[in-house]
């Protein structure tokens, strides 16, 4: 949930933080890094008028020692709920990366509709049934549902990993189509020069020579459409990326990288060619 608190002795302002009604042992066992002071506890018996909160909860309000202050929350009943902030956990990650780490305080509450179980994952099953067998007897006949946690927060990421997978096999696709494409050209451009190869080789020129004779037009066509291609890469990259709050910058290594990759799938496509044009017997061609 969210929820509106205001700081004791820092006037009428209200903070918006996310909120979340946790037992005992919920810090522990979701295993949340605990930064300062502790989390709940029964051994102290005011926990439940306390808070937990997170560092970006600590950064909102301004704290400069927060385990020495008080939060206001107001009550439905038209009443205040004033408790002291007795831990700051880490900030983790309880949404899609596509947000930023909300501000959030944690507060103890026993009316919960959930319940966070922590398993081995040696004996998923039998645990499984241990404790839909508790939860019968302590509900009844409520129904038994669960969901893993990792599972739920891979699902927040299963769209952006889909559209990876898309992405990588139809530019495979068009990396194979490109090079059936420069080897068909190449083949017949060799077969249309066929009689300037072997003009060239009685008068002595080397393999290496026309070789490169017959791939420099194709590496050069490779070359501008990597000019072309490379802004409109860059601005669809630029595009989807400003979709994740938290998001690494496209620099040029993986460009260049990409481009001479490309020149020399290009390059050994047609060069195979080449070569095979290239150490024909003259004679056959003239």
């Amino acid at each position: 949930d969210n929820n509106g608190f205001m700081l004791e002795g820092a006037g009428n302002d209200l903070f918006l933080l996310a909120t979340l009604s946790v037992g005992y042992n919920f810090i522990e066992t979701v295993g949340i890094e605990l930064l300062q002071g502790r989390s709940f506890s029964k051994e102290f018996g005011a926990d439940e008028a306390g808070y937990v909160v997170n560092e970006a909860a600590v950064a909102k309000l301004g704290l400069s020692n927060p385990t020495e202050s008080r939060l206001i929350e107001p009550d439905p009943g038209g009443s205040q709920i004033i408790g002291n902030i007795v831990g700051v956990v880490k900030d983790f990650h309880y949404a899609s990366l596509h947000e930023d780490i909300k501000p959030m305080v944690f507060r103890l509450r026993s009316d919960a509709r959930y319940i966070a179980v922590r398993i081995r994952p040696e004996s998923i099953q039998t645990t499984l049934s241990e404790v839909e067998e508790t939860w019968q007897s302590i509900t009844g006949s409520e129904p038994f549902q669960y969901t893993f946690l990792d599972e739920d927060f891979d699902n927040l990421i299963r769209s952006d990993r889909k559209l990876g997978e898309i992405f990588s096999v139809f530019s495979g696709l068009a990396v194979v189509i490109a090079c059936l494409g420069l080897y068909g050209l190449a083949s017949f451009t060799a077969e249309q020069r066929r009689k300037e190869i072997g003009v060239r080789k009685v008068l002595g020129a080397s393999i290496s020579t026309i070789v490169l004779l017959l791939s420099r037009e194709f590496v050069v066509l490779v070359g501008l459409a990597l000019l072309v291609a490379t802004p409109v890469a860059y601005l669809g990259m630029q595009q989807w990326l400003e979709d994740f709050y938290y998001r690494t910058d496209i620099g040029m290594g993986a460009f260049l990288m990409s481009g001479g990759m490309a020149m020399l799938i290009a390059f050994l496509t047609v060069g195979y060619q080449s070569f095979r044009a290239a150490t024909i017997n003259p004679t056959r061609s003239l």
